[in-house]
């Protein structure tokens, strides 16, 4: 399933300055009170550290740097072996194409 992209409200990206040194990548521009007003509807997105997570993307129409929110949540049974039998899992396929109707 493709994830939705969602824009930060009040977050900026603007290119380097003209005569910017070449270490200078870009410019972080955020207005203040449209920034912590969208932060206070994205509080799901936030991890068991306390961060929110974007994305610096650039766009192929106009090469023009934006941000988009991380919003990938993990599963929590990703990377977690399973811990039974081959005739377990044969038996949950059994299962599973019996509830399903063709």
């Amino acid at each position: 399933m493709a994830q939705i992209k969602t824009y930060p409200k009040g977050l900026y990206m603007d290119k380097p300055r003209e005569g910017a040194p070449s270490f200078v990548k870009g410019k972080l521009s955020i207005k203040y009170d449209e920034f912590v007003a969208w932060l206070g509807t994205q509080k799901e997105f936030v991890n068991e550290k306390g961060y929110m997570k974007f994305d610096l993307l650039k766009s192929d129409k106009d090469g023009k740097l934006y941000f988009t929110l991380d919003t990938y949540k993990a599963n929590p049974t990703d990377g977690v072996p399973f811990e039974g039998t081959r005739s377990d899992v044969q038996k949950a396929a059994d299962e599973f194409t019996n509830d399903v109707q063709w």
